[in-house]
C-alpha cells in the first residue's frame, strides 16, 4: 500500500521585456510505501519520502502547516534474508533538508551484509565427542555508508559528488565455545579483526613560512585495520551446608572466579602508517595526527592494550523448612 505524488510548478512574474522578470521552477515529491507483512517471508521494502526544492511550499502552498514547514526528511529501506543461508542484506537511503538554510544532507547508499555464526571445522556427520577446533565459530559483517551535504543549488552538480564521504567496514570476530581444561576449568579464546576501506586520506605537513600545520586530502583507495586477542579462564566452586535443626535447612554458596587477558597493539606505530607525527610550531613540538579521522568509518585508534583482569562473583542461597498446620517444624 502507498501513494506517490509528483508536483511541478513554473511561475513567471513581471514583464518579460523588463528587468523585474522573475522565474521560479519548483518540484516536490511525496512517496509512501508499506509492504504487507504477508507479501514475502524473506524480503521487506518500505519508503517514506518528502523532498523537493526549498521554495516549493512557500510558492505553492496556502496551508500554514505546509507554508511554515522547514524540515524535510526521507528514508527508504530494503531488507533481504536468504533461506538455508546464514547471510542477510540491508540497504537504505536517507535524506534531510532545511528549506531555510537550503542545506541538503544525503546518505546514499547505506547498508550492511551480515553472516550468522558458522562453525567451518565442524564435521557434517558427528561421531563421538566434538573436538575443540570444531567449536570454533566465525561471524562476519560488512557495513558501508556514503554521505554528502550541499546547498540545493548544487544538488545535481559535480561539486556534490566531490563532497561524498564514504567507506566500508569489515568485522570478523572469531571465537569458540568454552574449552574444558583439567576437568574443572573453562578456557575461552577470542580474536577480533576489523578492516576499513576509504577513498581518501589526510596528508599533513608543517608550513615553515606560515608556521601552521596544513592538511591535504589525497584521493585513492586506502585501508586501515585493527585487531585484538583475548583469553578468559573461569570455573565454579560450590559449597553446601545442611542442618538438622531450626528453620534453616541448607545453605549453598557458589564462587565464580574469572581471569581475562586482552592484547591489542598500538596502531599509531609508524610501521602501520595510519598516523603521522607532525611538527606543530617553530619550537619543534610535535603532535600525532590520524590519517583517517573523520573519513568513512574512521581509523584504527592509538594506544596499546596489554591487561589482565580478575573478577569474583559470590552467590549465596538458603533453603527454609516449612511449618506444619500444628506449628511443628
Amino acid at each position: 500500500s502507498g501513494r506517490f505524488e509528483l508536483s511541478y510548478s513554473n511561475q513567471q512574474r513581471g514583464d518579460a521585456l523588463a528587468d523585474d522578470r522573475v522565474s521560479n521552477r519548483d518540484f516536490f515529491i511525496r512517496w509512501n510505501h508499506q509492504q504487507d507483512a504477508k507479501a514475502h517471508p524473506f524480503r521487506r521494502f518500505s519508503a517514506s519520502v518528502t523532498a523537493g526544492s526549498s521554495t516549493f511550499l512557500s510558492n505553492n502552498s496556502f496551508a500554514t502547516t505546509q507554508f511554515l514547514q522547514n524540515q524535510l526528511n526521507s528514508s527508504i529501506s530494503y531488507n533481504q534474508s536468504f533461506p538455508n543461508s546464514p547471510f542477510r542484506i540491508s540497504l537504505a537511503a536517507r535524506h534531510n533538508q532545511n528549506t531555510q538554510t537550503k542545506q541538503i544532507n544525503l546518505t546514499l547508499p547505506e547498508g550492511s551484509l551480515s553472516m550468522n555464526r558458522i562453525e567451518p571445522f565442524k564435521r557434517k556427520v558427528q561421531l563421538g565427542e566434538a573436538k575443540w577446533y570444531e567449536k570454533i565459530g566465525v561471524t562476519y559483517q560488512t557495513n558501508f555508508r556514503s554521505t554528502t551535504q550541499a546547498p540545493d543549488s548544487n544538488f545535481f552538480s559535480e561539486a556534490l559528488l566531490k563532497n561524498f564521504n564514504g567507506g566500508i567496514q569489515h568485522s570478523l570476530p572469531v571465537s569458540t565455545a568454552a574449552i574444558v581444561v583439567a576437568r574443572y576449568l573453562q578456557f575461552t579464546p577470542a580474536l577480533t579483526y576489523n578492516e576499513r576501506w576509504s577513498m581518501r586520506q589526510y596528508d599533513r605537513y608543517y608550513d615553515d613560512t606560515a608556521r601552521i600545520v596544513r592538511t591535504d586530502t589525497v584521493d585513492g583507495f586506502y585501508r586501515n585495520y585493527d585487531y585484538s586477542f583475548s583469553l578468559s579462564l573461569n570455573t565454579r566452586i560450590y559449597g553446601l551446608i545442611q542442618t538438622k535443626k531450626g528453620r534453616l535447612a541448607a545453605l549453598r554458596h557458589v564462587l565464580n572466579p574469572r581471569i581475562s587477558y586482552l592484547w591489542r597493539p598500538d596502531f599509531s606505530d609508524p610501521n602501520f602508517g595510519f598516523f603521522q607525527r607532525i611538527q606543530t610550531d617553530s619550537l619543534g613540538n610535535t603532535r600525532l595526527y590520524d590519517r583517517f579521522g573523520g573519513i568513512g568509518y574512521g581509523g584504527a585508534g592509538s594506544g596499546r592494550s596489554n591487561s589482565i583482569n580478575f573478577s569474583l562473583d559470590h552467590l549465596v542461597e538458603g533453603k527454609w523448612r516449612t511449618r506444619t498446620d500444628t506449628g511443628q517444624i
